[in-house]
């Protein structure tokens, strides 16, 4: 239990962090234009990566949606190591 506890406890520290990527980013004069926008799109996000995971274990079986997340991980760490400076 303790290291859910300390997970979330890290995961707290980075939500603030992509709120003030998005006002670094964006420009002053459209920030209300595309902040309600940014918001929505995390909430859409996770409901489509359930809906997904959800998908895989209905027509592949619970051991197959490990396979998934494993593919996913490894593009983005993909993405991530093409990534300059």
């Amino acid at each position: 239990i303790l290291f859910f506890v300390l997970g979330s406890i890290g995961a707290a520290f980075t939500e603030p962090l992509n709120e003030a990527y998005f006002f670094k980013v964006v420009p002053k004069k459209d920030e209300n234009k595309y902040y309600s926008s940014f918001l929505t799109g995390v909430d859409f996000g996770g409901t489509v990566s359930k809906l997904i995971a959800s998908a895989v274990i209905v027509l592949f079986g619970f051991k197959y949606i490990f396979l998934l997340l494993f593919l996913e991980m490894l593009i983005f760490v993909i993405i991530a190591s093409r990534i300059k400076g």
